[in-house]
C-alpha cells in the first residue's frame, strides 16, 4: 500500500527519509510553503531537501503538490 508524506515530512525530513530508504512504498510530496525550515538546527534550503530526496526516493517516488490557496491565481506571491 502506498503511503504518502505530505510536506516533505514537514520538518521530520531525516526521518522521512530513513524510513522510504527502508520501506519502497514510501513517497514523498512537496506541497506546502516548507516554513519548517526556519526552525532547523542547521541550515537547510529546498534545492538540498530535493537533492536528499531524489538521492533517497529517486524521482519515481517524489510527487508534486501545492497548498496554494489561491486557485485559481497561483501559488501566494511571497512564497
Amino acid at each position: 500500500m502506498p503511503i504518502i508524506i505530505p510536506h516533505f515530512g514537514a520538518g521530520y525530513l531525516q526521518e522521512v527519509l530513513h524510513l522510504a530508504w527502508s520501506l519502497p512504498n514510501i513517497y514523498v510530496d512537496s506541497s506546502g510553503s516548507n516554513q519548517w525550515l526556519d526552525w532547523m538546527a542547521y541550515d537547510l534550503e529546498l534545492k538540498d531537501i530535493f537533492n536528499k530526496s531524489l538521492k533517497t526516493l529517486g524521482p519515481e517516488r517524489m510527487i508534486f503538490g501545492t497548498d496554494s490557496s489561491w486557485f485559481p491565481r497561483g501559488f501566494s506571491y511571497h512564497i
